[in-house]
This record gives structure tokens, C-alpha cells and sequence, in this order.
């Protein structure tokens, strides 16, 4: 990855809105995880409920341990993105995003303005000397 000395301006502000999209799938898909695991819990309730074997109540304890680490790990997933996708899709925030690509695509052309090589000046008062 370019140190930020090296990196465009523009690159900062596409990683950020790149952040912002990815929220979106980030949170939705982990929380939509961790709730079918929520779902399953009555589930595993009712396996060791149903058994009267001591070892294979350990089994069912055992894997439904390994489900809630697993079910963790998609709340914290979800913990981490739920702020950025709380504040896009905010309507409040709506119109910052929108003018946020839009300095975008301004700085790209700023950016690919100062780095041609070939521009000219353009005199301004209409003197040629």
C-alpha cells in the first residue's frame, strides 16, 4: 500500500466512500448470521433436553459452544460497521454522501488536469506576448 505522502487525494476520498459502501453488506450480512445462530439456540436447548446420554450431551454442548464463538464473531463484525451504516443511510446524511462522490469525480479531474503534461496556458487578457 502507497504511504498517504504518495497516495492522490482522490484515492483517500474513494477508500472512504469504498468504506461506506461496504458497510452496508458488512453489517446486513453479519447480523442476518448472528440471528439465524439466535434462531438455532432453541434448537440446541431442546437437543440436550432430549438426550439422556451424559456423552452425547457433551457432544451437542460442545457444538453449539463452537456455534456461539462463531455466532461472536459476526456480532462483532457487525458491531464494527453498524455506526458507518447507521450514518449512511441516515436520510440526513444522504445529501453529504451524494456531494462527497461528486468532490470525487471533481478532484479526478483536477488530478488528471495537473498531471497532463501537454496543457497550455491560455492567456486571459488576449495578449499574445
Amino acid at each position: 500500500m502507497k504511504n498517504e505522502e504518495e497516495r492522490k487525494p482522490s484515492e483517500i476520498i474513494k477508500d472512504f466512500i469504498n468504506l461506506i459502501e461496504k458497510s452496508h453488506s458488512e453489517y446486513i450480512s453479519s447480523m442476518n448470521i448472528a440471528t439465524g445462530y439466535d434462531k438455532k439456540t432453541i434448537d440446541w436447548v431442546h437437543e440436550i433436553g432430549a438426550s439422556d446420554n451424559c456423552k452425547e450431551r457433551s457432544k451437542i454442548a460442545t457444538a453449539w459452544h463452537e456455534e456461539i464463538i462463531e455466532r461472536r464473531k459476526h456480532k462483532d463484525n457487525a458491531a464494527l460497521y453498524e455506526k458507518i451504516h447507521s450514518f449512511a443511510t441516515s436520510e440526513n446524511n444522504k445529501p453529504t454522501l451524494k456531494r462527497l462522490k461528486w468532490i470525487l469525480s471533481e478532484q479526478i479531474k483536477s488530478e488528471e488536469y495537473v498531471a497532463n503534461p501537454n496543457r497550455e496556458y491560455k492567456h486571459r487578457a488576449g495578449d499574445k506576448a
